[in-house]
């Protein structure tokens, strides 16, 4: 493998996450040898009980970010589980809170903004944010601190 004994982190937001699971599950049958973790966010049931269960079973570091408002983690409805090691996200007194635009409670900038309203800003005043990140980071409301 090209990265040796080095570590590889899976990234991976909404489709990508559930592509990231496949992968990770791919590189941990393949690598069992070198550290290996996955964070994935909004991510759709990538398959049934006991592909969650051989997943579980085959990588112990990872996690999944769910945010309670985004409709695609609850896809497809029948027959299909979500991973264990997931943490729902919901808006809290002190958290920005996230508007009722179902693609902007999809949209990465609004993880983001659940999981740290400095990194929010950080981000969003980066060069080369895009259209669509400013477009829905207008979904986003502040708390004052």
């Amino acid at each position: 493998m090209a990265v040796g004994n080095s570590g590889v982190t899976v990234l991976g937001h909404s489709l990508g996450s559930a592509l990231g699971t496949y992968l990770t599950a791919e590189l941990a049958g393949r690598f069992a040898n070198i550290p290996l973790s996955a964070c994935l966010f909004a991510s759709p049931k990538p398959g049934d009980g006991d592909f969650a269960k051989d997943f579980d079973g085959k990588v112990r570091n990872y996690i999944v970010y769910n945010y309670e408002e985004d409709l695609v983690p609850d896809a497809p409805p029948i027959g299909f589980s979500a991973l264990s090691n997931c943490v729902i996200l919901r808006q809290q007194e002190t958290s920005p809170s996230i508007g009722d635009d179902k693609a902007c409670c999809h949209h990465l900038i609004s993880y983001i903004a659940l999981l740290s309203a400095d990194e929010f800003k950080r981000v969003i005043a980066l060069q080369g944010t895009t259209h669509d990140d400013c477009k829905c980071a207008a979904c986003v409301t502040l708390k004052p601190a």
